[in-house]
């Protein structure tokens, strides 16, 4: 199971992966606010 440590609250998260130029940072954002919102990794 994957664990998300509370660094970035999910607002920043969204912020980052909106703002994020480079598609890899982009879909790692994108993951990790999945993972936040509930989503697994299956």
């Amino acid at each position: 199971m994957a664990v998300v440590a509370e660094h970035l609250s999910v607002a920043e998260l969204e912020e980052g992966y909106k703002a994020c130029k480079d598609v890899t940072s982009s879909r790692h954002f994108q993951a990790i606010l999945l993972l936040t919102k509930g989503h697994s990794t299956s």
